[in-house]
């Protein structure tokens, strides 16, 4: 897993994350994650876009990395960017 991580001032970016980001993966997810968790940033971006499937493993892994800093006790504030734009609205005002 290559997982590239970014500290852009309050911001943390990680991207790269798997194709199939499951129960195989999540212990090395987290310890790449890990060392850039302290101190926690108040920002979170997790790169979903590569990802194409994610069991529940997973997404304890995500809600893992939330968990309170016990020195600071404060949470990070995770932001997932869609993989894919949102829809538009169809309908339109005249």
């Amino acid at each position: 897993m290559d997982i590239t991580v970014t500290r852009r001032g309050a911001l943390l970016v990680a991207s790269g994350l798997p194709k199939l980001f499951d129960y195989t993966v999540c212990p090395d997810f987290q310890r790449a994650l890990a060392p850039h968790l302290d101190p926690m940033p108040p920002v979170l971006i997790l790169d979903l876009s590569g990802v194409e499937f994610m069991d529940s493993s997973a997404i304890g892994s995500l809600i893992t990395i939330r968990k309170p800093d016990a020195a600071e006790r404060r949470h990070p504030r995770p932001v997932f960017p869609s993989p894919r734009p949102w829809p538009r609205c169809c309908a339109s005002r005249t």
